[in-house]
């Protein structure tokens, strides 16, 4: 089920792979722009994960146990059921994983840009580590990085994902770069559903 709220002007989705940069850019939308409202993919994951400081594997549970209660169009309901109580033009879902995420956004009255964020593997890797959001992801080499998205993301996943964009971006810069460039692609998203800035 995905449920419609008719406040919001314009729903952005901002796809891709781990560490490319959505989420500082959907953060920089909402600190600049009072009429954007970010929603994080992996925050609302947070009431089914273990309670014990997270690690990866935390999360692909905590997804599962998701399904399982409320369907796989979960994220999406709730986002939307959310974003109907708001006067926010702009909604942005960051990172959503599941392709039933995707279409459920598709398949609303509001119209919906998909931005797929992209970065070179070893870009992606380097970013992954100074972050560190996880335990022993300071000390993950190269090849475990991109072998854990292998483990995680199936080979057909990542292109299948990427189709589903409108919007293809691919993010080399430095964070004070990337965020230069964020009103811009804003502009971008906003022009292709006819809206403006």
């Amino acid at each position: 089920m995905c449920e419609q709220g008719n406040m919001v002007d314009v729903i952005i989705g901002l796809i891709g792979p781990v560490c490319a940069g959505k989420t500082t850019l959907a953060r920089a939308w909402e600190r600049q722009f009072d009429w954007v409202a970010n929603d994080s993919w992996s925050a609302r994951l947070q009431p089914w994960v273990k309670p014990a400081v997270p690690i990866r594997e935390d999360y692909t549970s905590a997804a599962m146990a998701m399904v399982e209660e409320r369907g796989m169009s979960a994220l999406a309901d709730m986002m939307l059921a959310d974003k109907a109580k708001m006067s926010k033009r702009v909604a942005i879902a960051d990172a959503p994983r599941w392709m039933e995420h995707i279409q459920c956004l598709r398949h609303t009255s509001i119209p919906c840009v998909m931005v797929y964020v992209d970065a070179p593997v070893f870009v992606r890797w380097q970013r992954q580590r100074t972050r560190a959001r996880f335990p022993g992801d300071a000390e993950m080499s190269l090849q475990a990085f991109w072998l854990a998205e292998r483990n995680t993301f199936s080979e057909a996943f990542i292109p299948e994902l990427r189709s589903h964009a409108d919007l293809y971006v691919e993010n080399v810069a430095t964070e004070s770069e990337w965020l230069e460039r964020s009103e811009q692609l804003l502009r971008d998203c906003l022009w292709m559903v006819g809206l403006e800035l």
